[in-house]
């Protein structure tokens, strides 16, 4: 059983209780940066067993798993848009706002070497990702995983 930390708006509709139901363990292996990190993806679910809201995976996987579904074995892809901040966006002048924006160049593309880490260790954990780009905003980054085969994309 967990609790989302205030702000983050997962649990309110359902007194902030949420139970965690095991679906896989990533081994990392020997360790990246000198640690052996695992892991656990988690389904969320409510006190009364029914899926949170943003628990999308539940309904994609009884999607995947209709055998008519299974035998056209569907691909799929998921990305992910993200903003790099520390109490303000990456790259930003404090308190303001920046000039017009482009996310190309070592000049604005802020954070390059944490979306580096982060790509690294996704792929040593298994994670299939398989391209990143800077976005238009500076210190906004994506990243894609697949294509893989039905709900495996997801974990």
């Amino acid at each position: 059983m967990g609790s989302d930390k205030p702000g983050a708006g997962q649990t309110r509709l359902f007194k902030k209780v949420v139970i965690l139901v095991w679906v896989r363990t990533v081994v990392a292996g020997s360790g990246l940066h000198g640690f052996s990190p695992n892991w656990v993806m988690c389904d969320a679910y409510t006190p009364a067993d029914k899926p949170i809201p943003t628990n999308k995976r539940c309904a994609a996987g009884k999607i995947f798993s209709n055998p008519e579904v299974e035998k056209e074995v569907p691909w799929y892809r998921i990305e992910q848009e993200y903003t790099l901040d520390v109490n303000w966006p990456l790259g930003w002048p404090q308190g303001g706002f920046p000039g017009p924006q482009c996310g190309i160049g070592t000049d604005k593309a802020f954070g390059h070497d944490i979306v580096d880490a982060h790509n690294k260790a996704c792929l040593y954990a298994g994670i299939n990702i398989s391209g990143i780009n800077g976005e238009v905003m500076s210190g906004q980054w994506e990243f894609q995983v697949g294509p893989a085969v039905g709900i495996s994309a997801g974990g």
